[in-house]
């Protein structure tokens, strides 16, 4: 394993404990009463984003990688930039979530969109894996895993339709909630499926 591959596992092992941590803290204050300053559903939003944006996806975006031994260098080198990039995102979330979840940071008398726009900035580095997976793929040749790598990105561009539907939501504000949990839901539920 070279130095890179073993940086990426710890940083992800990390958000994996810290994503285990949050939850223990959430659980901590409903059901034993623990205090906290803190809203849960943000608590909530910060341990799943971390979860999936910091520890599942680039996880599984770094077994695709190694999934391509016979790919050319420099595609597994911008593979694993990427990967990188998503995995420091991803823990970067963590902060504005917790702190604000979905709502306008306020700094300095001014809203900002802090959360949203870590985010979306994910689902740009996803797409970006997704393009260059191209790239990736043919250096797999009859991989059996081949077939699970390609539905899975394909669920992961899917889902991300609900994370781009729940931030207009968000913009559009609209009078049923139900809006927003639909989008909410269509992009958990494909990550799920699709195994990031």
């Amino acid at each position: 394993m070279t130095s890179f591959e073993k940086r990426i596992w710890t940083f992800a092992l990390s958000a994996f404990a810290l994503a285990g941590l949050t939850g223990f803290y959430f659980r901590g204050i409903m059901h034993l009463g623990w205090e906290t300053r803190l809203l849960l559903p943000n608590i909530r939003h910060a341990h799943s984003h971390l979860m999936y944006f910091a520890w599942a996806t680039p996880v599984l975006m770094f077994l695709i990688v190694r999934g391509c031994p016979d790919a050319a260098e420099s595609v597994i080198r911008r593979s694993q930039r990427l990967i990188g990039i998503a995995l420091a995102l991803g823990l970067l979330s963590y902060f504005p979530f917790v702190r604000d979840g979905y709502a306008f940071a306020l700094i300095g008398g001014s809203r900002y969109p802090l959360s949203i726009a870590v985010s979306t900035s994910s689902l740009l580095v996803w797409y970006a894996f997704a393009w260059n997976y191209r790239y990736l793929r043919q250096g797999m040749s009859s991989h059996v895993a081949r077939p699970f790598f390609d539905a899975a990105l394909v669920f992961l561009a899917v889902s991300s339709l609900g994370a781009w539907a729940l931030g207009a939501s968000m913009a559009i504000e609209p009078a049923d909630p139900v809006w927003s949990q639909l989008a909410l839901h269509l992009f958990m539920v494909y990550l799920r499926w699709g195994g990031f």
